[in-house]
């Protein structure tokens, strides 16, 4: 009934709106573009610091500014492509914009609400021009607004159903956990190698200001790892989401409310799960942890509840 409700005034809503604006996401955009721009900073001065202290230059110790710099420059480029994706996106009744461009809704071809574009998972616009056009649901905060709203103003007949499937809520497979010890991972495994790090830093007799800066360099890279840890549950006909690192974290979706789980790899980051809702609200969690052989149990698992699946 609160269902029926909720929806019947968010029909009202998009009845009276007259535009939508795309708002960029500040964790799953500004928060991507952070990561890669300082993580690599991390590295480089890391590199450069490890350089100037060493006193007698010896074996090739003087291609590491070198390497320094070649990681530095392939992280801000991949800093550039991503941030090359995401337009400002504005829909009114009669028109769609991205960036200065203008097109209008008797344009479009066909709208594809949901499947993945270049690994990611977002909207496709097919104009009559032959030009494409993506909304990637990890750029903005109203993905759902946006699509919804360009839903209402399109043609009918130019929308590509979403495909159904009912939960085969007969396959009892009880409680599964899908996890690994996250530090034989190679990002776990970097992550103890800092602690070991800071370890030796505070028992050698160095002075308070590399203590002071060990202490920050490992907290800054734990806390910008902690989005990159998740692992998964399934039990009850609910799939659970949980966080290595912050571990009282936990988001639950009841599986008959999921459309689609797809298996993503974005530049720069670890495999992720992104969990697409009925109502077009989408969520990828990073899961560095997890082994190949754990990837394909879920999948295999997912596959079985008679989810929609994308690689």
């Amino acid at each position: 009934m609160g269902q029926a409700s909720g929806s019947g005034q968010e029909n009202r809503k998009l009845i009276t709106m007259e535009k939508v604006v795309s708002k960029k996401s500040f964790l799953k955009y500004y928060g991507h573009l952070s990561y890669l721009l300082i993580f690599s900073l991390l590295i480089f001065t890391f590199i450069m610091i490890i350089y100037l202290e060493d006193k007698s230059k010896q074996l090739n110790i003087h291609i590491m500014p070198i390497l320094g710099f070649l990681f530095l420059f392939f992280s801000l480029w991949l800093a550039f492509k991503y941030a090359q994706t995401a337009y400002t996106i504005k829909i009114t009744r009669q028109t769609i914009s991205f960036n200065s461009k203008t097109y209008f809704i008797t344009d479009i071809e066909k709208l594809k609400l949901s499947g993945k574009h270049g690994g990611t998972e977002g909207a496709a616009i097919y104009f009559k021009d032959n030009t494409v056009k993506y909304i990637y649901d990890d750029m903005y905060s109203n993905t759902a607004e946006l699509k919804k709203f360009l839903l209402s103003v399109t043609n009918p007949n130019n929308i590509e159903p979403v495909k159904e499937k009912i939960i085969n809520t007969n396959y009892n497979i009880g409680s599964v956990s899908f996890k690994n010890f996250f530090i034989f991972s190679v990002r776990g495994g970097f992550l103890c190698l800092l602690l070991v790090m800071l370890l030796i830093g505070l028992i050698q007799a160095n002075p308070l200001f590399n203590i002071v800066s060990y202490i920050l360099f490992s907290v800054l890279v734990v806390a910008l790892h902690i989005p990159l840890f998740y692992y998964f549950e399934i039990s009850n006909n609910r799939l659970i989401v949980k966080n290595h690192i912050l571990f009282t974290r936990k988001r639950t979706y009841n599986l008959d409310e999921i459309s689609k789980i797809s298996f993503e790899h974005t530049y720069g980051f670890p495999e992720a799960l992104q969990i697409v809702t009925k109502d077009y609200n989408s969520k990828k969690y990073f899961a560095a942890g997890l082994y190949d052989s754990t990837w394909a149990s879920l999948k295999e698992t997912v596959e079985d509840l008679n989810i929609n699946v994308e690689d």
